[in-house]
């Protein structure tokens, strides 16, 4: 299986000096109650844009000059048109990659869209622990649901010009397991980006994206195995092995995860920019508690 990279968007951005790609989040509604966010808490069906209104968003983010989209949420299988989502930003030229938890991606879904013409999928998967993802998801009894909806998934993609992306939230209770999802990704000819847990203030209470449970901050004991398990990933970044996160990304992400500190350039509203269920815009996720 090939590895899409950034490449088709940089240029795209540098010939075209305007945002490349959009994540669109399909829907707010969820069927896990995962603790590393809070976009299920508020989710409202009656304002997500339907297909003909998509149809309509497709075209005009094809004028625009965007070149990627990644259909998110919530949990985008939910929404029983999924494949007519993705179906109207293919029609469009816009590659159209889906966002899932997994769970939700049963193999009828998946035939689906594959019919449609799906070719980029990212896959949460945050531990291989059943235990360990089960609280993550917030107590559902679902893992072996979603190894098994993974397998199928990855023996039904086709394997050339397409994308399997493992989606890895790193927090406290996975840190030691990060080599060993990489060695799985790649058994089931898939890459990985691990995503630092982006958790909201303490006073903050209200944000749709970020999580909130207290469990999943990194003490600055941990400061010594973060940087030894980011040490391993890089040397095997290097050595060619398929994470898709850039080596300066990785070398930061501990800082990131001990201190909240971004200490990488921001692109929101420059490469890439947001869009809510109901079509608003926004620079980014950070503002997504403002739809």
């Amino acid at each position: 299986m090939r590895t899409i990279g950034y490449l088709p968007f940089i240029k795209a951005f540098v010939s075209r000096r305007r945002p490349v790609y959009a994540h669109y989040a399909v829907t707010g509604r969820c069927n896990l109650r995962c603790r590393t966010c809070a976009i299920w808490k508020n989710a409202d069906p009656d304002n997500e844009l339907p297909i003909e209104k998509v149809e309509e968003l497709a075209g005009i983010l094809r004028k625009l000059g965007v070149v990627q989209v990644s259909l998110g949420g919530g949990e985008p299988a939910v929404r029983s048109d999924l494949p007519e989502l993705v179906g109207a930003f293919l029609r469009h030229g816009i590659r159209a990659r889906v966002l899932t938890n997994g769970v939700a991606m049963t193999p009828e879904i998946v035939d689906r869209l594959l019919l449609v013409g799906m070719r980029e999928v990212s896959f949460s998967l945050d531990s291989l622990n059943p235990e360990v993802q089960k609280f993550l998801d917030g107590g559902t009894e679902a893992f072996a649901q979603r190894i098994d909806n993974l397998l199928y998934l990855a023996k039904m993609l086709p394997r050339t010009d397409c994308l399997g992306l493992l989606n890895t939230v790193v927090s406290p209770l996975n840190l030691m397991e990060l080599p060993r999802l990489l060695a799985f990704a790649e058994s089931i000819g898939f890459s990985i980006s691990y995503i630092p847990v982006h958790l909201a203030a303490d006073d903050d209470h209200a944000h749709r994206f970020y999580g909130h449970d207290r469990r999943l901050r990194f003490a600055e004991e941990r400061q010594d195995d973060l940087h030894r398990v980011y040490d391993e990933l890089m040397r095997a970044k290097k050595r060619g092995r398929p994470i898709v996160n850039s080596s300066a990304f990785l070398r930061r992400s501990p800082d990131f995860l001990l201190r909240g500190v971004a200490d990488w350039p921001c692109r929101a509203g420059q490469w890439y920019f947001s869009i809510a269920p109901d079509g608003r815009v926004s620079p980014c996720h950070a503002f997504e508690n403002r739809w």
